[in-house]
């Protein structure tokens, strides 16, 4: 028994006095191929790392040449066919049926790009606009009409003026509401209008912009008979009288002279203002755009006058 503690004491205090091992030395990892062989290609991950590098914009004249193809329409092969069968005069070519075909919405990314990327090109007032042509190509008329003032406030001498400037009062245009409703779109239309006719009379846009300024004062004068027959109806003559004078005076030869000079009398007659009363229905006599309202102040002023109608 004491043999073998013995043994077990003598075994432990021999390992307690052996030196320490020096650590393993870490081996360089072996190499995945031989020497001389070039190593195995990721294709996968170069896959992917072409997939995830940003693309570089193309130069920008071919950008600018792509963009204009798509605004104004690339020949189709039909179109190719009658250019050559018939030729480029012909009825059929310049009615442009599958002659070309557009794709707004693409010309538009390709304009932009040129904006964002290459903003002091030769081409950047012309990108610029087109950005707004194309929106106002898709009926996006809030887009169209927030670039078409950035183009005017960047290129204000741009011969180009007057024709973003009509597009601009379209915008607003197309985004009037009925006579009834608020009436902010149709007052921006017109102050655009009035400023592209003040600034280029002789422009060929004048003439639409003409036209559309009568419309959008013709709605803005049934807006305020609307809010003068509100008042009206409500017997606040004071405040009715105000707004059927406004639209004699702000909107003559609209249509509406007879019938707002005659309400406005109707006012002063319901207010013991006989004389003004008279006076405005001795206007509206002269007036010939509502015949029926001229017969109600003839008929006003007989009675006035203590004769039979």
């Amino acid at each position: 028994m004491m043999t073998r503690r013995f043994m077990l004491f003598a075994l432990f205090a021999a390992l307690a006095a052996w030196p320490a091992l020096a650590p393993a030395q870490q081996l360089p990892p072996a190499p995945t191929t031989s020497p001389g062989v070039e190593p195995k290609r990721n294709v996968f991950q170069e896959w992917r790392d072409k997939l995830n590098k940003p693309k570089e914009p193309p130069p920008v004249d071919e950008l600018f040449k792509q963009a204009e193809e798509n605004f104004n329409g690339r020949e189709t092969v039909w179109g190719k066919l009658v250019r050559k069968t018939a030729g480029e005069d012909s009825k059929l070519y310049k009615k442009g049926w599958l002659i070309k075909r557009k794709n707004e919405t693409r010309a538009l990314e390709q304009y932009q790009q040129i904006v964002d990327n290459y903003p002091f090109s030769k081409y950047a007032a012309t990108a610029q606009l087109r950005v707004a042509d194309c929106n106002y190509a898709l009926e996006n008329w809030e887009e169209a009409r927030i670039n078409y003032e950035l183009f005017l406030k960047l290129y204000p001498k741009s011969p180009e003026v007057p024709g973003a400037m009509l597009r601009l009062g379209n915008c607003h245009y197309e985004q009037m509401q009925k006579p009834g409703r608020d009436q902010d779109q149709t007052n921006q239309a017109v102050l655009t209008y009035t400023d592209l006719l003040t600034r280029f009379p002789e422009a060929p846009e004048a003439a639409e912009a003409k036209t559309k300024l009568t419309e959008c004062r013709t709605r803005q004068a049934k807006h305020e008979l609307i809010v003068a027959d509100f008042y009206f109806k409500r017997k606040d003559f004071w405040a009715a009288a105000a707004r059927y004078r406004g639209v004699w005076q702000l909107f003559s030869g609209l249509g509406f002279d007879a019938r707002s000079q005659f309400m406005e009398g109707s006012c002063y007659e319901s207010l013991g203002k006989i004389d003004r009363a008279t006076e405005l229905y001795t206007q509206a006599l002269s007036q010939t755009d509502a015949p029926e309202y001229v017969a109600k102040a003839k008929a006003r002023l007989e009675a006035l006058r203590g004769t039979a109608p």
